[in-house]
């Protein structure tokens, strides 16, 4: 009764793997004696998390000098899997002559220049579920360093951006679509003053 069990699953073995081997090679061209081209590469389903982020009521100008206080900050996981708990993933906040925000640490030092960090980040250490919101109210209160346009900004069109995750912690499905922009006006305090 054993060996009839053992033969029975050896048989099954033997044609499971011989499946694997024939439809491995299903679709492929010899290239050369020792390379071969697929043609259908299996890409297995794998779950993963996709962190977005918005502004919720931006401020559509703002003086140089001021500190940026009632901003609402949403961290979105739109990916398939969970986002682990125990990493705390930054988000910063820039500002920005155009809409091409990189996903990279912002530099908050020095004078302005080009996608100019405002401030250090909030880290939210928390796990974000497939589907999940993480509102922060009051962004500026929660975060380490305050939120502040530079001094030496040039007055002009800018955008207030926010990146999600710039060191690229987590592992995502899709790198490309953590940040996000909303057109802010920065203007000149002394010359508001007189009008």
């Amino acid at each position: 009764m054993k060996s009839t069990r053992w033969v029975s699953f050896i048989l099954s073995l033997a044609f499971c793997l011989g499946s694997v081997v024939l439809n491995s090679h299903a679709g492929t061209t010899m290239t050369n004696k020792t390379e071969l081209k697929t043609k259908n590469t299996f890409v297995p389903n794998i779950r993963m998390p996709d962190l977005t982020v918005s502004i919720r009521r931006p401020p559509f100008t703002a003086y140089v000098g001021q500190k940026l206080l009632d901003l609402t900050v949403v961290a979105k996981n739109i990916g398939n899997g969970w986002k682990n708990s125990s990493t705390c993933v930054p988000i910063y906040l820039v500002l920005s002559k155009d809409t091409n925000i990189p996903i990279a640490w912002p530099d908050i030092t020095g004078p302005f220049h080009e996608d100019r960090g405002l401030g250090a980040a909030i880290c939210p250490c928390k796990k974000l579920a497939p589907g999940e919101i993480l509102i922060i109210n009051n962004f500026a209160a929660n975060a380490e360093l305050p939120i502040t346009i530079p001094s030496d900004t040039p007055p002009g069109d800018y955008y207030l951006g926010a990146v999600f995750d710039p060191g690229k912690f987590i592992p995502e499905s899709n790198e490309t679509n953590n940040t996000y922009c909303t057109p802010i006006k920065i203007l000149r305090l002394e010359l508001e003053k007189r009008k």
